[in-house]
């Protein structure tokens, strides 16, 4: 359980940090209004290291005193794999959604010809 809702924690921060509206921050915004790259790497390491230190504070406050190493490196593959979800879903929905609505606008501009005609 542990794992899960750090994993959790992870994918959300990174998925939520590509919704966020940076604009409200000028200094860390280029001129599209996106995070600047470094500024945004540091954002997705932070969540990564994020979530493998609320795992281990979660297996401390159990009374947990060791970890298996390949454990470790299990959960930090499984924490890598959560922020790359987080990261890349949200680019997949917006691209969905930008082939929604050319292919709706293809629909209207194909419907207003046939009636002009």
């Amino acid at each position: 359980m542990d794992e899960m809702v750090s994993l959790l924690v992870v994918f959300l921060a990174l998925w939520g940090g590509h919704w966020m509206f940076w604009s409200v921050i000028p200094f860390v915004v280029d001129k599209e209004q996106l995070l600047h790259r470094p500024l945004a790497y540091v954002y997705g390491c932070i969540c990564i290291f994020g979530g493998f230190a609320l795992w281990a504070a979660m297996l401390d406050s159990r009374g947990v005193e060791q970890v298996d190493l390949w454990r470790a490196v299990r959960f930090l593959a499984l924490d890598i794999v959560a922020a790359g979800l987080g990261t890349m879903l949200p680019r997949g929905v917006r691209i969905l959604r930008e082939h929604w609505a050319l292919r709706a606008d293809n629909q209207d501009y194909e419907q207003t010809l046939k009636n002009g005609e």
